[in-house]
């Protein structure tokens, strides 16, 4: 999706949550709207005893924000 819109940069690195971006000093500019999208498959069988879980998974959405909508949060 990166390469698509034509940014530059390493995903993991330079795309990240709304989070993400605040938990590293960052923060999305005001307006901004997430251009980037994945999906993350959670085990909802999954307990503390049985980490793998018999149950089944699910998809979970998450939209992330490019390091070019971000700037470093002010102290």
């Amino acid at each position: 999706q990166m390469d698509a819109q034509g940014l530059e940069g390493h995903p993991y690195i330079d795309a990240k949550t709304f989070q993400g971006w605040r938990a590293d000093g960052f923060m999305v500019r005001k307006g901004e709207k997430s251009t980037l999208n994945g999906i993350s498959w959670i085990n909802a069988g999954a307990t503390k005893d049985d980490p793998e879980g018999d149950g089944y998974l699910f998809p979970k959405g998450y939209h992330l924000f490019h390091r070019s909508q971000t700037e470093e949060r002010k102290s």
